[in-house]
Parts: C-alpha cells; sequence; structure tokens
C-alpha cells in the first residue's frame, strides 16, 4: 500500500477569485485557512462526496463560507455553495451591547447580515443530513454548520436556513474544538467536550436572530460521571455501531456506546462508557502516547475512520512522512494497533485533518483518502 497524488485534484482550484483578505491583516490570502485553521469535513456515506468549510475566527474572513465537495467516484472537488459577500460582515459590539457593521475578528461568531453564520473553526463539528430530514434537499441532503450561530444548509438548493444563533452574552458553551453527530432526526455534541448539546431538527425555536429558527437546541442534555476526552485526542464516530471513541493519554481510550443510551432514554451516560487499552506486538501502541497527541501532535486530531466493512479502525498521522495504523479488536477493550507497512503521507497536515481523511468504495476497491491542504493535491490509498 502507498500514498498517490491525484493529478488535477486540488480544491484551492475551486475556490472563487479575488481572494478574500484575513479579517484581522486586513490583506494578504486568507483562503489556505478554509482548511488550515482547523477546517473539518462532513462526509456524505450515501453518496461518497466530502463537504469542506471553516477556517475563521480571524484566520480566513467571516464571510468565507463557502462549502466545497470532493466528489469520491470521479475524485474532484466542485463549489456547491458560493462565499457570502465582503458587505454582509457584522459584529456584536460589547461596550454598546448591539450589532455594528463591521468587523471585530470574528470572535463573537455574529451570523452575517443576510443569516449565514460567519465562517468558524469546524473542526469535527460540521455533519452530512440525509434527504428526508428537516432542511435537508431530497438529494444532495444537507449539512449542520457548528458555532454559536448554526444552520442547516440545503445542498440541493445551496442555501443556509435562518441561522439559529444567540447573543453572545447569553450564549452557553465554548464552541472551540467543536465536533457533532447525527443519531436519527438530532444532532449531538460529544459527552463532556467542550460543546455539548441536543439539536432537534424536528422542532422550531425562537432565538435572537429569528422568531422562528429550525432547530430545537438545549444544552448539558445528559449527564456523566465519565469524560470523553475531546482536545489532545484522536475522536470518531463509529457511526454503524452508533458509538464513539477518544484515543487519548498514554494508550488509552474511552468508548461511548450512545446509541444505547438514547434508546434506553437515559438522562445519565455514564454506564454506557467504556475505558479501552491499546497493545501491540510491534510497539507500535506506543506511539500514541500524550507527546503526540497533544495539541498539534503527529496523531492529535488525526485521520481516524471506522471501517465497517473490516471492523477495524484507521489512524492515519497528521505527519509528512507519517504512518498508517489499523485497529482491530473493537469488539472488547483491549484494541489491538499494527503500523503498515509501506505508505507514507505525502503531506503534512499541521494542526489535523478533522473529517478530511475519509473510506470510499471505487467499482470493487476500497480507497481511503486524504485532503490536507488548500493547495495539495488529493491523496489516495487502495486499502488492502
Amino acid at each position: 500500500m502507498r500514498w498517490l497524488f491525484v493529478a488535477d485534484a486540488v480544491l484551492d482550484s475551486v475556490i472563487e477569485t479575488p481572494r478574500y483578505p484575513k479579517p484581522k491583516a486586513s490583506s494578504g490570502d486568507g483562503s489556505p485557512n478554509i482548511i488550515g485553521a482547523w477546517g473539518g469535513a462532513a462526509w456524505d456515506h450515501q453518496n461518497q462526496v466530502m463537504y469542506i468549510s471553516g477556517g475563521g475566527h480571524g484566520d480566513a474572513h467571516e464571510c468565507e463560507t463557502g462549502i466545497y465537495a470532493l466528489y469520491a467516484a470521479q475524485l474532484r472537488f466542485k463549489r456547491v455553495v458560493n462565499r457570502s459577500p465582503l458587505d454582509t460582515v457584522q459584529s456584536w459590539d460589547f461596550s454598546q451591547g448591539k450589532i455594528v457593521p463591521q468587523s471585530s475578528g470574528n470572535s463573537t461568531n455574529m451570523p452575517l447580515r443576510h443569516g449565514v453564520p460567519a465562517s468558524i473553526h469546524t473542526y469535527d463539528g460540521l455533519v452530512w443530513i440525509p434527504p428526508g430530514l428537516p432542511g435537508a434537499g431530497a438529494t444532495a441532503g444537507g449539512l449542520f454548520y457548528p458555532g454559536s450561530a448554526r444552520a442547516i444548509v440545503n445542498l440541493d438548493l445551496a442555501q443556509y436556513s435562518s441561522a439559529h444563533w444567540f447573543n453572545p452574552l447569553n450564549a452557553t458553551g465554548s464552541w472551540s474544538y467543536s465536533a457533532a453527530f447525527l443519531d436519527g432526526s438530532a444532532i449531538y455534541g460529544p459527552h463532556d467536550s467542550f460543546a455539548h448539546f441536543k439539536f432537534d431538527l424536528n422542532a422550531y425555536e425562537a432565538t435572537d436572530w429569528s422568531a422562528q429558527s429550525l432547530g430545537q437546541l438545549k444544552f448539558n442534555a445528559y449527564s456523566s460521571s465519565t469524560a470523553l476526552p475531546y482536545a489532545n485526542r484522536a475522536w470518531t464516530l463509529m457511526r454503524e455501531r452508533r458509538e464513539q471513541v477518544s484515543i487519548f493519554g498514554d494508550a488509552m481510550g474511552v468508548r461511548l456506546r450512545h446509541g444505547q443510551a438514547l434508546d434506553a432514554k437515559a438522562s445519565n451516560w455514564t454506564s454506557y462508557h467504556e475505558r479501552l487499552s491499546l497493545s501491540s506486538t510491534d510497539g507500535s501502541h506506543l506511539d500514541f502516547n500524550s507527546i503526540s497527541l497533544a495539541d498539534d501532535g503527529p496523531l492529535a486530531n488525526a485521520g481516524l475512520q471506522y471501517d465497517h466493512a473490516r471492523a477495524c479502525l484507521w489512524v492515519q498521522s497528521n505527519a509528512k512522512d507519517g504512518g498508517l495504523y489499523r485497529i482491530d479488536g473493537l469488539d472488547g477493550t483491549n484494541w489491538r494497533v499494527s503500523r503498515q507497512a509501506g505508505p507514507a503521507a505525502l503531506a503534512g497536515a499541521g494542526h489535523g485533518s478533522w473529517g478530511r481523511f475519509r473510506l470510499a468504495r471505487l467499482g470493487e476497491k476500497d480507497i481511503a483518502l486524504r485532503v490536507s491542504s488548500t493547495t495539495e493535491r488529493l491523496q489516495v490509498l487502495r486499502l488492502g
């Protein structure tokens, strides 16, 4: 197995020009930070499409709200939602206690004037929504955009719904290191991450931005005495199993069986957590340590993807020339790690992958896809 670049498959080629500046610098091309500033991706598992969006918080412009798709079947990028105009920016002035028509470097994540959420660091917070659920298109589905201002994007119409937003003085929860996943008709934030919530798509709720915003938000919806570490770790959703896992510290992890907790209508999820340990015959489990999993480490927020067909996890290091790992034994609590011989990442992903490492099926072959930046070519690897 080895990684290969795909010729002419570069995200930068479908990003609009002229480029928007970084709001804090007021100059320069901020578009690399769509990915470089902790920008994440959602995965349409039905049609095998990766949706990328993000940046913000002063690293990319507030109006850098474009959504870009990687179509696995064609190995090509396409822009599916255009960015917002520069004159739509606004911000919350804490000294005056009101909205003002100017940039404040995106620190308050205000919706833009037409109700679209400003661009932010999206981390693991972007979620693809299948057709048939509220806000989603009938063909391409929808996209949940996280943050203090959150919205559903109808991908068929290329339109955001009215932003579900709360005044920064009243909102609770930090949206740094945000994560989210869909189960049924609701979107959830992992328990004991910095952003724990339930967002019910079947409901509407009055907010500071709209008298009837799509989705009903509830913070701290469930309690637990067991933490699921989110920062300084590698986290992923095991969708088919309705579970999630966090690998952290020194060869340790936690699994949360959230599907069982939801089915049981449990308000306390403590008993649905399991502590995990990693082992290996080649010593590769020792690569998962508190240094490599610290912020911007080679395995922190790395490409971590569940492979339902093989009942394993694949982990791709962030570092250039970094290795690919396979983790087996997921039914138990002692998971077996093996570093795969041969494959090494062709380009680094300095702030992590955040959903931009995915598995796809092309014909009779399973491949891994990796998007490391806006300017590097798409990387593919055939799984053995």
